[in-house]
């Protein structure tokens, strides 16, 4: 195997648990963004942009879809 292709395996196995970590912090945010808008003065923006997420997504989060 050539080092690039070691390179491009080590990469991928890298990015995959990447998005498996980005899931499990994607839900637990999902469960926590609506507690948050309830208990604090937050709006759907600031938590959008604290986040990194889209407002639609945080919207859509806090209504429990």
């Amino acid at each position: 195997m050539s080092a690039l292709e070691s390179r491009f395996k080590t990469l991928a196995a890298q990015r995959r648990e990447l998005r498996s970590q980005l899931r499990d912090i994607d839900a637990e945010l999902k469960d926590i963004v609506p507690q948050l808008r309830r208990e604090t003065d937050l709006t759907q923006e600031q938590i959008a942009r604290s986040a990194g997420l889209s407002v639609p997504t945080v919207r859509a989060w806090t209504f429990g879809a």
